[in-house]
């Protein structure tokens, strides 16, 4: 049983990032599962069952405390030289090895390109850099470091009865005819891919509008959920699609499917997607801004600071007596802009009223 996304600070020594994880419950415990790779620890990896609570020390965020159930994935590190290198990799990789893949960056500005990978723990990272290494020959391998030799073929992990995945492919790519096409001959319009995402979800997460529009007239379902909680309005505060938001808004999607900091409105904040904060203040003038005003400070976005406290976002709330506002989470992160508009709010608001 799961609902939304969650952020999780995994903290070790000196370095922090934050996860994004999925709330689960368990015998009446709240846990986390994993839903991306870290970027700078190895572990917790994806996947994993993690117990996370509220710190002070860092200002009430959801902290990591240590793994409950292992995923059984390990992670790995590779560069890539060549633009096209990533896409195909991650396709490779999960068609052939079930392999989970997220970029960084690149290649740009004289880096390599980067690439995550959540292995599955009974193929050795050796062996599954040779066999990728014969197919792209521009991959460095960086976490573990591996010597290339000779190329043998790991075990390839059973799946048992995947979905249909066609139709997602086509949406995802925003092939309307073709997509238009498998619709017709009966398959089904709400059909999960290996992940749980339906063809509404993928056609969203890529902005083809076209699809979108066809597969909602055909009754596809608006608030359909992956296996991480997520919902095609989600994919849209993700990736930034306004049109498409705003489309999904008209036709019933849920702005309630999370609290907090795991709203759908947070969400978009935090990814900078202000045409889809703007669809949902336009949309639900009381959604709770709060924590979204928080995200966009913390991140950075002046415009969606503005939107927010233009729609009566509060910059002085703290989520805990000993928390941050607004103004102290740009402060920390160093975002000028940010810092100058609130402390001028701050400042006006402060000024004596004459009588």
């Amino acid at each position: 049983m799961s609902s939304g996304l969650v952020k999780v600070l995994v903290r070790k020594g000196g370095d922090a990032e934050t996860a994004w994880c999925v709330r689960v419950k368990r015998n009446g415990r709240t846990l986390y599962r994993l839903a991306n790779i870290l970027f700078v620890h190895a572990t917790p990896a994806w996947g994993d069952l993690i117990e996370a609570k509220p710190s002070e020390a860092e200002g009430g965020r959801l902290t990591f405390t240590k793994i409950v159930e292992k995923s059984g994935r390990r992670t790995m590190i590779v560069d890539y030289e060549k633009e096209k290198t990533f896409r195909a990799l991650s396709k490779f990789l999960e068609k052939s090895f079930d392999v989970v893949t997220e970029g960084l960056f690149g290649p740009k500005d004289g880096r390599l390109g980067r690439a995550y990978l959540a292995v599955p723990s009974d193929i050795m990272p050796a062996e599954l850099f040779e066999v990728a290494y014969e197919k792209f020959p521009d991959l460095v391998a960086v976490f573990p470091e591996v010597e290339v030799k000779r190329r043998r073929t790991p075990k390839r992990p059973k799946r048992k009865n995947p979905p249909p995945v066609d139709l997602h492919t086509f949406a995802a790519k925003g092939d309307l005819r073709r997509v238009r096409t498998h619709i017709e001959v009966g398959e089904k319009i709400d059909a999960r891919d290996v992940h749980g995402r339906t063809p509404l979800f993928m056609a969203v997460l890529e902005g083809h509008y076209d699809v979108v529009r066809y597969l909602i007239a055909e009754g596809a379902d608006a608030n359909a959920k992956t296996e991480r909680g997520s919902t095609p309005l989600v994919a849209a505060a993700m990736r930034g699609r306004t049109e498409e938001a705003k489309l999904l808004l008209e036709v019933g999607a849920r702005t309630d499917i999370a609290e907090g900091i795991d709203s759908v409105l947070a969400q978009a904040a935090y990814r900078g997607s202000t045409g889809v904060v703007r669809a949902l203040l336009e949309h639900d003038p009381d959604l709770d801004k709060r924590w979204a005003l928080r995200e966009a400070a913390a991140e950075g976005y002046l415009p969606i600071v503005r939107l927010l406290v233009a729609a009566g976002a509060d910059p002085s709330w703290r989520p805990t007596k000993n928390g941050d506002d607004a103004l102290a989470l740009a402060r920390k992160r160093k975002h000028r802009e940010v810092i100058d508009f609130l402390t001028r709010l701050r400042d006006r608001d402060s000024k004596p009223t004459l009588h």
